[in-house]
């Protein structure tokens, strides 16, 4: 049985994700066996994903071979959490590479912080690679707790994606 986001839930859920730019990111070795990496990314408004990577990193390898990944979004405050699973591709066309490492230019901007690089800069891991997730399905679950400290049910949203 398919479940599917209302529109409103939906948009809940773009907005966690695009609050956020830090996020584990799940991908298959060979031997089958569950590898993370902490990245950092940016999601437009149809939840496909962007982050840089090197040419020579266990996930790079990992999703040449499986194309496939989930990135986990999770913020301890709030209690909620959003779950992206779908394929990873590298992003070959020039323009829309420069496009991607020009919107994450302007994340940093926008942090404030004056002067960002990325822990992947700090590898010598082979060449960079812009990379896309394209989502097949997203989990939104959100665990807030109430002003009189009752937890209530869990709020769990998936939708499959075209």
């Amino acid at each position: 049985m398919k479940k599917y986001m209302h529109t409103l839930e939906k948009t809940d859920a773009l907005h966690f994700v695009q609050e956020h730019q830090v996020g584990v990111l799940a991908t298959v070795s060979n031997d089958a066996v569950p590898e993370l990496s902490t990245i950092y990314f940016f999601t437009q408004n149809d939840f496909i994903t962007h982050f840089v990577t090197k040419t020579q990193t266990r996930k790079y390898h990992n999703f040449l071979a499986k194309r496939v990944a989930t990135l986990l979004v999770y913020d301890e405050e709030e209690l909620a959490s959003a779950e992206l699973s779908g394929e990873v591709e590298t992003v070959t066309d020039i323009p829309k590479a420069v496009e991607v490492i020009e919107a994450f230019q302007e994340l940093v901007l926008a942090r404030g912080s004056g002067y960002w690089v990325p822990p992947i800069a700090q590898l010598e891991m082979g060449h960079y690679a812009v990379c896309k997730l394209v989502p097949r399905s997203v989990r939104f679950q959100t665990l807030k707790i109430f002003s009189e400290n009752i937890l209530r049910k869990p709020k769990i949203l998936t939708t499959l994606l075209d």
